[in-house]
């Protein structure tokens, strides 16, 4: 049979005889009782004996036992000791303004006896068992909280660091190729067309490659934006396809372009920026990858979720027919990277995906009716920005 654990409780209280009365009611208990006379003793007292209850007497010579309740309740805690005021008579009143200052139950003595006073002291450590538990659980909630804070803190730092490094890789890189490309432009004249032609052109997918470097870093930097302008989605679109195609690596190839849209003006309130490299990038990977045909195709918003919806269309290789071409995810453009297709299109279609993903929208790669990829993005619409107010205008009223 367990023997039940010891419990230590003091009496506040200068009656010899409650306390003689105390220990008979705890006769054969576990229960240790250290009795003081005078509330001066009793913080001291609670220190050294360590006790799980202090039965504090309501009425002692020159003052109110609870006069010291709420400093006692400072020093110990709910979840680390229980206090019970007692009394010689029940007073609704005092009990209530016991219970204000911190106690957790009001006993009558009058009313007491053996089992009822047991009962009692249970239910006071019990009550405190229960809101030791809770503390701790709390002050492991806390813990938790702020470890996760600090995982988010440096992991929102580790983030901005990477965004940091990448447009300043980009930035750096962009300088001494521009310099490069003009010292190439000079020495075309002097050296072999072809040398000349394929060092532009590596220098071209170096400059891409910076361009895309860099509003990579700038995108994950910078919050979302949450205001947008109207955008005439067709001359937009077709403006923005007619700059891929005439890139210096595909325009030799002159490739047949289409917008397909079913009205000629259909604005749409976005980021004109970002809506520009979206697009842009997707053009310039398809433009890239075409054999003879690009379209673009733009469908304005409708449905429950009023998405812009964007495709764009290619005629060159067909990307492989896995799950993660059927479904929005990181791995979205997986079967577009390496595929066939030009390497510098890897870091644009990353910026595609990241910027609709942020926007709230979505990205999906399929196969194209042209015969190659279809790259449809779904994007939700901006909230129109609000114009600054003037200074109100004053009334000219007729002068007296």
């Amino acid at each position: 049979m367990t023997t039940p654990p010891e419990r230590k409780l003091v009496l506040v209280d200068d009656s010899a005889a409650d306390g003689a009365l105390l220990r008979r009611f705890l006769r054969g208990t576990p229960w240790r009782v250290a009795q003081c006379h005078h509330l001066d003793e009793m913080l001291d007292t609670v220190r050294g004996f360590a006790p799980d209850v202090v039965l504090l007497d309501y009425r002692l010579p020159g003052s109110l036992g609870w006069e010291h309740l709420d400093e006692a309740r400072r020093a110990y805690p709910t979840e680390v000791l229980a206090i019970a005021v007692w009394s010689g008579h029940g007073d609704e009143a005092v009990a209530a303004e016991a219970m204000r200052l911190g106690a957790q139950d009001y006993l009558v003595k009058s009313e007491l006896g053996t089992v009822s006073c047991r009962r009692a002291l249970a239910r006071l450590v019990s009550g405190t068992a229960q809101a030791r538990e809770l503390a701790l659980r709390d002050r492991a909630l806390l813990r938790a909280n702020h470890e996760l804070e600090r995982g988010n803190e440096a992991l929102h730092e580790a983030i901005r660091e990477r965004a940091v490094l990448l447009s300043q890789v980009g930035h750096d890189m962009r300088g001494p190729l521009t310099g490069l490309a003009a010292v190439v432009e000079d020495l075309e004249q002097a050296v072999d067309t072809e040398a000349a032609e394929l060092a532009r052109s590596t220098l071209e997918r170096l400059l891409v490659i910076s361009r895309d470097l860099q509003a990579l870093g700038g995108l994950e930097a910078e919050p979302a934006p949450s205001h947008g302008q109207p955008v005439e989605l067709v001359a937009f679109a077709q403006r923005v396809l007619r700059e891929a195609a005439s890139q210096p690596a595909v325009r030799s190839r002159g490739l047949r372009t289409r917008v397909d849209a079913p009205a000629t003006s259909l604005p749409f309130p976005a980021d004109l920026a970002i809506l520009t490299r979206i697009l842009g990038n997707t053009c310039e990977s398809a433009c890239a990858s075409a054999r003879t045909t690009v379209e673009v195709s733009v469908r304005p918003p409708a449905g429950a979720e009023h998405m812009l919806v964007l495709r764009v269309d290619d005629d060159g290789p067909a990307p492989p027919a896995t799950p993660a071409t059927h479904r929005d995810s990181s791995d979205a453009f997986a079967a577009l990277r390496g595929h066939d297709r030009p390497a510098t299109a890897a870091l644009g279609l990353a910026y595609v995906h990241r910027a609709v993903t942020r926007l709230g929208g979505g990205v999906r790669v399929s196969a194209s009716p042209l015969g190659g990829a279809r790259v449809t993005l779904a994007l939700p619409p901006l909230p129109a920005r609000i114009p600054d107010e003037g200074p109100a205008a004053s009334g000219s009223g007729d002068e007296a």
